[in-house]
């Protein structure tokens, strides 16, 4: 059985993510520390922007939404750093390749940031574009069943193309083409694996937002911040790891780096 046939097993892919986001959970901070600094700075302009808008009366909604999605795709582009060199970290292990401290923006995280982008547009047009044509046209509760459906769609077409996000870090050629033909016959499985990877820190999440919107308190509003951000980086780093064994598994690497974990 070759590395492109081989079924790539979920629970073993989510626990040597975890192992390896966990086991070295000191290194993955040090990685993202200036990114994390760089993202909770753009967050706080975010929400001062919006606080700030919805108390305008002049605001004008259509620069506001203008703004929002700059500040987002600012927001990426400082996480693009981290997530580069936790994917290396993933495949070549901490021994070979440890966490620094620092925000490297060369010609591979340019790489990096273009597959993100063109992955983020990817899923964009496959869930909003037909949603939003079914919601103006009137779909009701109809539309949403066409929601959930495109966002499993979405979800399995991004698991399969997320391989070339792994395959940028360690600076090899990939595409579209070479993604999907790598993932042939896993898309179901690294999908799910995703989805079982991030669903502790989702429902941690959400947890802490009911409650801080219940109780509306400011204490719980800043602790339901500072929570997020740091599941955001924890989930982020743990994806990262799960795309990086799903590519050891299925593009053959050598032994020395299949087994980093």
């Amino acid at each position: 059985m070759t590395a492109q046939t081989a079924k790539l097993p979920i629970w073993q892919t989510v626990r040597d993510a975890y192992r390896l986001v966990f086991g070295h959970f000191g290194g993955m901070w040090k990685a993202a520390l200036i990114p994390t600094s760089l993202y909770v700075v753009l967050l706080g302009l975010i929400g001062y922007h919006q606080v700030a808008t919805a108390e305008s009366a002049d605001a004008d909604g259509a620069e506001a939404n203008v703004l929002l999605l700059v500040a987002v795709l600012a927001a990426i582009v400082v996480l693009v750093p981290f997530l580069s060199q936790w994917h290396r970290v993933s495949l070549l292990g901490p021994e070979r390749e440890p966490p620094r401290i620092r925000f490297r923006f060369g010609v591979r995280e340019l790489r990096f940031l273009g597959h993100c982008l063109l992955l983020i547009l990817i899923g964009c047009t496959i869930v909003l574009l037909p949603l939003l044509a079914l919601v103006m046209s009137g779909g009701g509760e109809f539309a949403f069943i066409v929601g959930v459906g495109l966002a499993l769609v979405m979800l399995y077409v991004i698991a399969r193309l997320g391989l070339m996000l792994p395959a940028t870090a360690m600076d090899r050629r990939t595409g579209l083409v070479d993604a999907w033909t790598r993932s042939k016959g896993n898309g179901v499985r690294i999908a799910v694996a995703l989805f079982l990877a991030e669903l502790p820190w989702r429902i941690l999440n959400t947890i802490v937002e009911t409650i801080a919107e219940q109780t509306g308190t400011v204490g719980l509003s800043l602790l339901y911040a500072t929570v997020t951000v740091f599941t955001t980086i924890i989930g982020l780093a743990i994806l990262a790891s799960v795309l990086a064994v799903a590519y050891k598994t299925l593009a053959g690497l050598p032994e020395a780096v299949r087994t980093a974990v």
